[in-house]
């Protein structure tokens, strides 16, 4: 393989151990119940907009509903919309590969994988690098989103997040 040919970005998945106190663990399960309630959300719009599967249209839709119902930040907010388009991308394509095995005989079965919205059940927050966290000192990561959070149930209807400066400590490995 040619150097010109290697890819010129690469992703990184971390899985950290944070090391909350009691107040900062609450606001991040409120967090992740609120972000899974809006992807519910979404899947529930984009299932009767014709089960689409156009991230930019679907957060054109649910956007401002999930900034003010859901109380998400903004990046989190784009996030849930994408996350429920790529879900529904991938049922399409299961749904495709279905009729092209019928057609070659592999199957009878009928793809039932779009009848209904599908829904998320895990308690997960997708969280972007130098958006929603960004590494601190000393292994520490500060999470944009978890102070943003914080301090609109401190401050009470949103106010300057920027008055929460605690960072979440990193355990080490």
């Amino acid at each position: 393989m040619n150097m010109d040919e290697l890819p010129t970005t690469q992703s990184l998945t971390c899985k950290l151990k944070l090391l909350l106190t009691q107040e900062q663990a609450e606001a991040v399960r409120r967090t992740a119940l609120a972000y899974r309630n809006a992807l519910n959300h979404a899947s529930t719009v984009a299932f009767a907009n014709g089960k689409m599967s156009q991230g930019m249209k679907l957060q054109t839709l649910v956007y401002q509903e999930l900034r003010k119902r859901f109380g998400l930040p903004s990046q989190m907010a784009c996030n849930a919309p994408r996350q429920v388009a790529a879900a529904y991308k991938t049922l399409w394509e299961r749904a495709r590969a279905n009729v092209a095995h019928k057609a070659k005989g592999w199957t009878k079965r009928r793809y039932k994988g779009l009848d209904k919205a599908p829904r998320f059940t895990a308690l997960t927050v997708t969280l972007n690098y130098r958006r929603d966290w960004s590494l601190g000192k000393e292994q520490t990561v500060i999470n944009q989103a978890l102070k943003y959070l914080t301090s609109r149930s401190v401050l009470r209807g949103g106010g300057n997040s920027a008055r929460l400066s605690r960072a979440v400590g990193v355990a080490r490995s």
